[in-house]
């Protein structure tokens, strides 16, 4: 009986060590799967880090469109305003010809105006002196 008291402490044991083992390292089956999950989760990081990558090279691309864009933008208001200028400048110098040539034909007129009155006169005092 003694033999068979320790045949079966030993099976104890051993159930015992078998559920220890069981806790401490799990079956082939979970550690598999956790093994093709780990994969699995580890290439999408890689996708993941892939789209990172182009996300980040676009965006420099765009940052470097965007600041020749802007220098585009400073040179072209830079050009206007020499355009508004120019333009300016010749608005003014129509204006001061048309005050100008108002003036002239103004002048013109009056001139005209003597010269015919001048005229009459000539031909009034012509008229008196054949009579």
């Amino acid at each position: 009986m003694i033999l068979e008291d320790q045949i079966k402490q030993a099976n104890e044991d051993l159930q015992q060590a078998r559920e220890n083992l069981k806790k401490v390292r799990p079956p082939t089956a979970t550690m598999r799967r956790d093994i093709r999950r780990i994969s699995v989760l580890e290439n999408k990081v890689d996708q993941a880090l892939l789209r990172y990558n182009k996300v980040q090279t676009a965006n420099r691309a765009l940052r470097n469109e965007i600041d020749v864009l802007r220098k585009n933008q400073r040179n072209q208001l830079r050009v206007n305003r020499d355009l508004m200028a120019d333009i300016q400048a010749a608005s003014d110098e129509a204006r001061k010809l048309s005050v100008s040539a108002q003036a002239g034909a103004r002048v013109a007129d009056e001139t005209k105006n003597q010269i015919l009155a001048l005229k009459a006169n000539h031909e009034e005092r012509k008229g008196r002196f054949e009579f």
